[in-house]
């Protein structure tokens, strides 16, 4: 038999359905109603509806709606954005069995999969620091990228640019370029670190982890990679040629802080400097 469901739903928490009636070799599965009310079927195909548009779920079991519920085997971690998982759940149980899709994490925010041509779409922002303002190199230096070209203008694809031509700053799903004093190619011999900058919905703790990687080895000295929140730095990666880091930290925000991700040229040389940095973010 097998357990199909959208796995993009809200957990059918335990309410009063720990009532129903146990019946040998018999599969429940918890499921919601149009009106959004749990409901327990036997039944071994389950609908949930969907509030949570991207999140972290398990698939648990249990013998005993009074008992704790246990994760299934093989489902205990499913990243869910849009997709139908078949759990096969065992034929040759003797007791009777219930299973639910419980909500883990809810992620927040994930820069590639929420990349879009449209400022503040997903509350992420596109721009660049250059050093100009009372705060240099810091969320009060953010100056927004107005330049947004499709397919084929990047490298990698669809990208922002600071100003096409006359310098490097750039940002594509995956990654961004930087432009720094010691560039190429005819640009602007200007310092300027391209930043990628995601606006809290929340308050509290999140969970932020990514990677940053030199997509140009062979050429350059590398990039520093820096997360800034509401000023502050809270951390920051440096990588040589060719170099990958991968990286993962909790932070404490508030609705409306600015979460800054920035490539810096590293000693403002910007020769081979195309790098991913990209992070999922949850709670």
């Amino acid at each position: 038999m097998f357990f199909r469901t959208s796995l993009v739903a809200l957990a059918a928490w335990l309410s009063t359905a720990c009532f129903c009636q146990a019946i040998p070799n018999t599969i429940y599965l918890s499921s919601l109603d149009s009106a959004g009310h749990l409901r327990w079927q036997n039944t071994t195909t389950a609908a949930f509806t969907e509030p949570v548009s991207n999140a972290v779920y398990q698939v648990q079991a249990t013998t005993n709606l009074l008992q704790p519920w246990t994760p299934l085997p093989g489902f205990t971690s499913v990243h869910a954005s849009n997709l139908t998982v078949s759990v096969q759940v065992p034929t040759n149980n003797s007791t009777t069995c219930f299973y639910r899709v419980a909500l883990l994490t809810r992620i927040l925010a994930d820069s590639t999969a929420d990349f879009s041509g449209v400022q503040g779409s997903n509350n992420w922002y596109y721009g660049y620091y250059d050093g100009t303002s009372t705060t240099p190199f810091t969320t009060g230096d953010f100056k927004p990228m107005t330049n947004f070209l499709a397919a084929g203008a990047g490298a990698f694809g669809d990208a922002w640019f600071a100003s096409p031509g006359n310098v490097w700053t750039s940002l594509w799903a995956i990654g961004g370029h930087p432009n720094g004093v010691t560039t190429s190619g005819g640009r602007e011999q200007v310092n300027q670190w391209s930043v990628r900058r995601w606006v809290s919905p929340v308050s509290g703790t999140i969970h932020i982890y990514g990677a940053l990687v030199d997509l140009n080895a062979g050429a350059g000295n590398g990039v520093i990679g820096h997360c800034m929140i509401d000023g502050v730095e809270v951390s920051s990666y440096v990588i040589n040629d060719g170099g990958h880091a991968d990286f993962v930290f909790d932070a404490t925000v508030r609705i409306g802080s600015l979460v800054d991700l920035a490539i810096d040229p590293r000693e403002n040389w910007d020769v081979a400097d195309s790098s991913a940095f990209y992070v999922t973010i949850s709670q």
